[in-house]
C-alpha cells in the first residue's frame, strides 16, 4: 500500500473544499473496511483520504415528513 495523505476536516464546507482539490485521487472515508481492503490490494491507490464519519451534518437521522427517512452517510 502507498502512503496518502490524511484529512479529518472539520466541517462539511471544507470536506468538499479537499475533494475538489484532489479530484480522483481522493477517496472519502467513513468505515474504511472496503477502502482499506482495496488499497491493500492494489485496486485504488489515492494520495489522499478524506474522514468524513466525524462530520455531524453526515450523521443526521430523522424523519422530513411521515414518509420520508434522512439518513445521512455516516450514520451507522
Amino acid at each position: 500500500m502507498r502512503s496518502f495523505d490524511y484529512y479529518s476536516p472539520p466541517s462539511l464546507q471544507e470536506a468538499f473544499s479537499l475533494l475538489s482539490r484532489f479530484g480522483e485521487q481522493a477517496r472519502a472515508l467513513a468505515g474504511g473496511t472496503d477502502l482499506i481492503v482495496q488499497m491493500k490490494a492494489g485496486k485504488t491507490r489515492p494520495s489522499a483520504i478524506i474522514d468524513v464519519k466525524n462530520l455531524a451534518e453526515l450523521k443526521r437521522l430523522e424523519w422530513i415528513t411521515p414518509d420520508t427517512l434522512f439518513i445521512g452517510a455516516a450514520v451507522p
